[in-house]
């Protein structure tokens, strides 16, 4: 079948006013329009179902990314070096200078390139001799005023807390109470030098009150001496400790 010999066409307009309209909504009162009572018996021949769709896989996921670093434009560019550097008086165009001045360079033993190589060397290593490090504490310019001082490091003893017992021993950790407000630090008492510790030395810690440094707060009698302790930062209520024998 060869449609090309078909000339037959209808052209269908439409004017600009019959489409594209604007439309206008405004507020109205409601209008049924129409209204179906619900049938009984249509209603059981259907059963109500609440379907699911649920798909899972188990195929790693994979992601790509390019990027592209920033471009460096460069060039090539070359040099030619066909004459050295050349005295005054001599004028490098006139070969016979040239030539006159290369015979004596030549000549003189002093003077040649060997020679120059020599005392070039000589200043090189001078310098890798030397020491490059510099000593922080050599006052370099004398009589400068320096724009700082620093602070002379001290000490002061505010409260002095004593251990109860006669036995002295030595504390093996202090730890603070987890609460700002409660200001009371944890002591243990100990000795940590291996099988020297006592037979009759006291297995005593205390809680001591930074507001009371005469006497503990809380006295802990554990049974073996505690060679650290640590507040719970969750309920500083309980306390855990490690004991000598383990």
């Amino acid at each position: 079948l060869n449609f090309s010999a078909m000339t037959d066409a209808f052209t269908y307009q439409k004017t600009r006013e019959e489409f594209g309209r604007q439309p206008n909504f405004k507020d109205t009162e409601t209008k049924i329009i129409g209204y179906i009572e619900p049938d009984d018996n249509i209603r059981k021949e259907y059963s109500l179902q609440d379907p699911k769709e649920l798909v899972l896989d188990n195929i790693p996921k994979f992601s790509e990314h390019g990027v592209n670093t920033e471009r460096v434009a460069t060039k090539n560019k070359g040099m030619k070096h066909v004459e050295g550097g050349w005295p005054d008086g001599i004028d490098p165009t006139e070969p016979a200078e040239v030539a006159r001045y290369a015979k004596k360079m030549e000549r003189d033993p002093n003077i040649g390139f060997s020679q120059a190589v020599r005392e070039t060397s000589k200043v090189a290593i001078d310098c890798i001799k030397q020491n490059n490090e510099i000593d922080q504490f050599e006052e370099y310019f004398p009589g400068e005023i320096p724009d700082h001082q620093s602070e002379n490091i001290s000490t002061k003893t505010l409260m002095l807390f004593k251990d109860p017992n006669k036995v002295q021993r030595a504390i093996s950790r202090i730890t603070w109470h987890p609460d700002q407000s409660e200001l009371k630090i944890a002591a243990c008492y100990s000795i940590l030098r291996f099988q020297q510790m006592p037979k009759h030395m006291p297995l005593e810690s205390y809680i001591w009150n930074l507001s009371n440094p005469n006497e503990p707060d809380t006295t802990l009698v554990p049974p073996s001496a505690l060679c650290t302790i640590a507040f719970n930062h969750k309920n500083s209520d309980i306390l855990v400790g490690g004991s000598y024998n383990g």
